[in-house]
């Protein structure tokens, strides 16, 4: 629910009394009053927060209940309804000894991404006379965003986010390269974090589409699920959690890793495109979901690949993007998200590739948005430098090592080092050569690609023929060398 929705029901001043006000107050272990039905006053720290438990509910997350909270002024009773916070709320389990434990590392976690969420509070009825209690509530609090899933469940069905109607398809590209930029954020430590975090629940409920100065913008919700590991490399044996219809294979043997977080978001990219790519994973005949199912992702750029849909059509016109380029990007996105959505943990991007090729996809259409300021030949060749990142990164080429040739410079005159060059093979990886400067190189690529005949090899020769062709070795070089070894 939106916060224009919300704010018409609460009111304007909390109907407090006094002798209630004076209870709150002095009572210093209590942090939740309840004066009148399903009407709650959370405290942090100096802070109270007041919830209308019927007219503030946002969501309900994998354990707890999200609320927007507004701070009030527990002298007057009146609400701040300029400054709303994010309460989640957790029923106190009285035989789970671990719960609060839990709910701090959730808290913990999303501080990794996420400023200004609270500690962990208690909550329990107030009393003046109690100085001893059975929490009804953990809670804590964080940032709110007014945004909704881009998938809302509701009494009649479950239906996509009606806001991502209007999304261009480079704002789709944006919201995926963010949702990418999270899941490296939870994936990689950071110096004052060294955890690896799996969300382990990344679904299309599990993210908000919220607007920030009229731009779209993805927001993460929910770490109830998540996972702390040692290492990033493979996947792990632990005790694993999670949503059937999104989870990833090698859940059914209770393992998990980062790479499990990259299959589950193929979920998120198909909401973003309003495309279902997993209810095929739903057996009907045995009423249950098959993990051992890939998602369809065939169904994925339904919206974008008619080309009888005028809207489509006028939106590749209005980038300028000539129809075999537009071939090429969608065969690309469908087929890096394959990869994506592979059943072998291992044969999967890593979290630096998803998000380098979303970055990359989004940069291209950029560069059709803001063509007009740009040199035309200096423009052609940054788009080809893209299509070629997106091309080596979608055939998994951009890691691979093989031998380059490479032209060393002589030490013995700096200056015209050029031409006293030798050449040598050494072994790097595609991602080292300087496709940027090389227009040559990039055209080659995409070339190739086209053929259908891009491998290592041609990549690799490609590079050396303009190695051998632009650095050559000037027969006076030999004469000088041996004038200067004879004196």
């Amino acid at each position: 629910m939106r916060l224009a929705e919300i704010l018409p029901n609460i009111p304007d001043t909390c109907p407090l009394g006094g002798a209630n006000k004076e209870t709150i107050k002095d009572n210093k272990f209590i942090q939740m009053f309840s004066p009148l039905k399903k009407k709650e006053i959370y405290r942090i720290g100096n802070t109270d927060l007041y919830v209308d438990v019927n007219d503030c509910y946002l969501n309900e997350g994998s354990f707890g209940k999200v609320y927007v909270a507004f701070p009030m002024d527990i002298e007057t009773g009146r609400l701040d309804k300029t400054q709303p916070v994010a309460l989640k709320r957790f029923e106190y389990d009285k035989d789970n000894p671990n719960q609060l434990q839990t709910i701090k590392n959730e808290s913990h976690n999303l501080q990794r991404y996420f400023k200004d969420v609270s500690p962990v509070g208690t909550a329990a009825r107030s009393s003046a006379s109690l100085r001893s209690f059975d929490p009804l509530y953990y809670f804590f609090t964080m940032q709110y965003f007014d945004g909704s899933p881009l998938i809302i469940d509701s009494d009649h069905g479950a239906f996509f986010n009606p806001d991502l109607d209007n999304l261009s398809l480079r704002q789709i590209i944006s919201l995926s390269r963010e949702g990418a930029a999270f899941l490296q954020l939870l994936h990689n430590r950071t110096a004052s974090d060294p955890r690896i975090i799996v969300h382990s629940d990344v679904k299309p409920h599990n993210f908000l589409l919220v607007f920030v100065d009229e731009e779209p913008r993805l927001m993460p919700v929910d770490f109830g699920l998540a996972v702390i590991l040692k290492n990033a490399n493979a996947a792990q044996v632990t005790q694993c959690g999670g949503t059937p219809a999104t989870m990833a294979p090698e859940a059914l043997n209770n393992r998990i890793g980062p790479k499990s977080d990259i299959f589950s978001f193929i979920s998120v990219i198909g909401a973003l495109f309003q495309q279902d790519v997993y209810s095929n994973r739903f057996d009907n005949i045995n009423n249950c979901w098959r993990l051992d199912r890939p998602f369809d992702i065939s169904t994925l750029l339904n919206n974008f690949k008619d080309p009888n849909d005028p809207e489509l059509i006028r939106e590749w016109q209005t980038l300028g993007i000539a129809p075999d380029i537009q071939k090429l990007l969608c065969t690309l996105l469908i087929t890096f998200s394959e990869r994506m959505g592979n059943m072998e943990y291992d044969k999967r991007p890593d979290t630096d590739s998803v998000l380098f090729f979303f970055s990359t996809l989004e940069k291209f259409l950029l560069s059709y948005e803001f063509s007009k300021s740009l040199n035309q030949e200096g423009l052609n060749n940054k788009r080809d430098f893209y299509l070629t990142q997106l091309i080596l990164l979608t055939g998994d080429l951009w890691d691979k090592e093989s031998g380059i040739l490479k032209t060393i410079p002589s030490p013995i005159i700096a200056a015209n080092a050029r031409h006293f060059a030798k050449q040598q093979t050494v072994n790097l990886l595609v991602s080292d050569l300087n496709f940027q400067e090389q227009p040559h190189l990039c055209q080659a690529v995409i070339s190739s690609h086209q053929n259908n005949k891009l491998t290592l090899d041609t990549i690799v020769a490609a590079h050396n023929a303009v190695v051998i062709s632009v650095t050559p070795t000037p027969p006076e070089a030999n004469n000088y060398h041996s004038r200067q070894i004879s004196l």
